[in-house]
């Protein structure tokens, strides 16, 4: 990231707050609308809507996490105050990548089961699933995720050498950079499950609680 003007910074510092004002109360939605799905006459249509609430709840989750970590940077009075929201930054989009696609555990994967349930009865979403998953794919190809780091960040190692190099060869433009791309996709794919909602909620309006 290039170095930020104060004038910048303080803007951009009360966008993300109100970004997560915004995904505090898409959070609390969700899950008022799980909680109403539950009491429904359980079906096709209804397991499908609570796949898509729930993985769009997760994704407010990692957003919130991301967007309070990138406040914390801005907000930074030392060196070390910015590199621990760097490395944290980097965790959160490591566990959350992990979360919603998965790296090799499919059945932990929200975007590989929840949503691929999700054109499995309605195909005609099948072309933008396929086409984000390309894209969720060529994230991690194009080491947009830093294992090391997020290593290092969460355990430590039993030589503090390499976590002392990996502190000092951090970079806030180079992990701002991976965040772009990373948040890219997640928009996309909230994108997808506005209009997987406009297909599956208006056959479950007509039913008769």
């Amino acid at each position: 990231m290039a170095e930020l003007t104060l004038k910048t910074a303080k803007n951009t510092y009360k966008l993300l707050e109100n970004s997560i004002y915004d995904f505090e109360k898409n959070t609390d939605i969700n899950m008022s609308i799980l909680k109403a799905v539950d009491a429904l006459p359980q079906n096709k249509q209804t397991k499908v809507l609570k796949n898509i609430l729930e993985t769009s709840t997760t994704l407010c989750f990692i957003n919130l996490d991301i967007l309070a970590a990138y406040r914390q940077y801005l907000s930074a009075q030392t060196n070390y105050e910015e590199r621990y929201a760097m490395k944290s930054l980097n965790t959160i989009m490591s566990e959350g990548y992990k979360k919603v696609f998965g790296f090799t555990q499919t059945s932990k994967s929200f975007w590989k089961t929840h949503m691929k349930s999700v054109t499995n009865n309605y195909p005609e979403l099948l072309a933008d699933y396929e086409r984000i998953t390309n894209s969720l794919e060529e994230l991690a190809s194009n080491s947009v995720f830093n294992k090391d780091m997020r290593d290092f960040s969460v355990h430590y190692d039993i030589d503090p050498r390499k976590v002392y190099v990996m502190l000092s060869q951090l970079s806030a433009e180079e992990v701002s950079d991976r965040f772009s791309h990373f948040f890219v996709c997640i928009t996309d794919i909230f994108a997808f499950i506005r209009k997987t909602l406009d297909i599956v909620v208006p056959p479950l309006l007509n039913i008769q609680i």
